[in-house]
């Protein structure tokens, strides 16, 4: 969200983010069976308000991203159980940016893709700066 509102950022590397702050939340709430879904989540909002001063319903990254003039490389792992994999998938479909990539580790759960598919990991990444330097350079032009 921050490198989505900043035009001095020149990439973003985006690993096992979330499009919504109301839906992350309520994804994880429902891990949990016997919890009621808005009670709680109505609760855990009113406490987030008055300590941060903010809403849950305001966090979109989705929103975000799609004003940024960054590319942006989306990594997840599709064994994910903390953020589904979905959210990912979802963000970098709805960019449409051609200098945009889409990582998709099989068999990583969150923040694991890094430890599953090291060297994979770290080429795409090399390769997406270097893009990413090479856009921002035509820009300058």
């Amino acid at each position: 969200m921050c490198g989505a509102k900043n035009d001095k950022v020149d990439f973003i590397i985006e690993d096992c983010g979330y499009s919504s702050g109301k839906e992350i939340i309520k994804y994880q709430i429902k891990l949990v069976k016997w919890v009621p879904l808005n009670s709680v989540y109505l609760l855990l909002n009113h406490k987030i308000k008055k300590r941060v001063g903010f809403s849950l319903n305001d966090v979109h990254p989705i929103k975000d991203i799609k004003k940024c003039k960054a590319p942006i490389l989306f990594i997840h792992g599709d064994k994910d159980t903390c953020v589904p994999c979905s959210m990912a998938k979802k963000m970098y479909d709805v960019r449409k940016n051609k200098n945009d990539k889409l990582f998709i580790v099989p068999g990583a759960d969150h923040m694991c893709a890094y430890s599953m598919k090291k060297a994979e990991y770290e080429s795409i990444c090399h390769e997406f700066i270097e893009n990413a330097e090479l856009i921002k350079n035509n820009r300058r032009k």
